[in-house]
């Protein structure tokens, strides 16, 4: 590889370019398979260190080149966590680029950094969360969360999804960044309103994402039909509370795992897209509902005033009677949801198409 290729470093990225290796995946990782896949499409060399089981392997997936030499589990021993960083040290100093691309905060983020400088290589954080901003990560994870931190605020670059974020990070830590949108493929074309039914929610289950919001919806809305897209989180009693309670309802259909490549036909096909989250920073969700002209209904995620500004939307305010309610009008006014559709295909076209944003990536890791 040229010295002006791209390394991204992704610890569960490995669950979307093999999906037969069953590893959890969320949207940090989406966003590292979108770019690094659609960089190698153009014939820049790129590269991916990343986590899975054994036997540990190298080979080529859609064009990258993938180094899956992380033992997955990383509640190990200290010799395994010890053997672990000494390998992450070998790759980084092995592979000639001179950028290395991470997204999604963890004590990584601090060891890359230091890396990276005994290297001479640029460092690259792209945030994925609020809380890689406000200062809640630190707080909740101790030392392994000041050493995450001390990363980020020593990154060569820091991208940021939104102007919040941008603001939010200056402000706790005093690190500049520059804003960096999630980016996804976006078709010509949309499905019309005739060719789509159901309501739909995507994420983990996770606590912050109260999904029992979304059950509550099918159960005050029986004569609309309901999907949850729910992959186990790190709470297994709760994910198994969830599980059952949303089986309970005739109206509800719960899956609890969608290849990455057919996720989309959920998104195309559907009326509306649920969000409710306590906290995001710029769901991939969201994108993936724009770009295929479906509108959103979040609980109280709204980055940047998006949903409101574009007329996307509806945001509920912490309103779970709003959240009804709005649920309700999207899908039964025609006219309103064929408009905030229409505001969703442009807005993602304008903002959001990887095409646009692919040069500018280059141009603020590289430089």
């Amino acid at each position: 590889m040229s010295n002006g290729s791209i390394i991204f470093f992704g610890y569960f990225a490995y669950g979307i370019f093999n999906p037969a290796s069953q590893i959890v995946f969320g949207g940090a990782e989406v966003q590292i398979y979108q770019l690094a896949t659609q960089l190698a499409k153009t014939g820049k060399s790129v590269a991916l260190i990343t986590a899975g089981t054994k036997p540990y392997s190298q080979s080529v997936i859609d064009g990258v080149q993938v180094y899956k030499v992380l033992p997955l589990n990383r509640q190990n021993s200290i010799w395994t966590k010890s053997m672990a960083i000494g390998r992450m040290f070998y790759y980084l100093a092995k592979l000639p680029g001179r950028t290395v691309v991470q997204r999604a905060l963890g004590p990584e983020t601090g060891m890359l950094t230091f890396f990276c400088k005994l290297l001479g290589k640029r460092f690259v954080y792209m945030v994925a969360h609020d809380w890689d901003v406000n200062g809640s990560y630190k707080q909740k994870y101790g030392w392994l969360g000041k050493l995450a931190i001390w990363g980020l605020r020593h990154a060569s670059v820091v991208l940021t999804q939104n102007h919040e974020q941008q603001a939010m990070l200056h402000q706790t830590y005093g690190k500049a960044s520059t804003v960096f949108p999630t980016v996804y493929p976006i078709p010509a074309t949309v499905l019309p309103r005739s060719l789509r039914k159901g309501i739909l929610w995507v994420g983990r289950a996770e606590q912050w994402k109260q999904p029992e919001l979304f059950i509550n919806l099918a159960e005050q809305l029986p004569q609309q039909s309901f999907t949850m897209i729910m992959p186990a989180g790190n709470d297994v009693a709760f994910y198994q509370t969830v599980l059952t309670r949303a089986r309970t309802f005739s109206n509800l259909t719960v899956l609890e795992q969608v290849p990455f490549t057919q996720i989309d036909d959920y998104f195309s096909r559907t009326l509306l897209l649920v969000n409710t989250s306590t906290m995001e920073g710029f769901p991939n969700t969201f994108i993936q509902a724009t770009k295929n002209g479906t509108p959103i209904v979040s609980w109280r995620v709204n980055p940047d005033g998006i949903i409101t500004t574009h007329n996307l939307g509806a945001v509920a305010s912490d309103s779970s009677e709003q959240l009804v309610e709005q649920v309700q009008q999207l899908v039964t006014d025609t006219a309103l949801w064929q408009q905030c559709s229409d505001h969703c295909h442009t807005y993602a076209q304008a903002q959001h198409d990887i095409k646009r944003w692919l040069p500018e990536f280059e141009r603020l890791v590289q430089a």
